[in-house]
């Protein structure tokens, strides 16, 4: 796996991010460092990068009354 190769595949995974209306400038690049030495697709990659920059859901308080 050259170098050239893991520079694609960070460039695509910051494309998708983008096209899906991600901040690619949020990207962790270690990460996705790592999943492309596990072997996964690009998009895969940019699927979980998109739902770690997803705010967590806040919980409405419910009132006992």
């Amino acid at each position: 796996m050259s170098r050239e190769e893991r520079r694609r595949y960070e460039s695509d995974c910051w494309y998708e991010v983008w096209r899906a209306g991600g901040d690619p400038d949020r990207i962790n690049l270690d990460r996705v460092e790592d999943d492309y030495y596990s072997g996964l697709y690009p998009e895969e990659s940019a699927s979980r990068e998109l739902r770690r920059q997803r705010p967590a859901p806040v919980e409405e308080e419910s009132y006992d009354e």
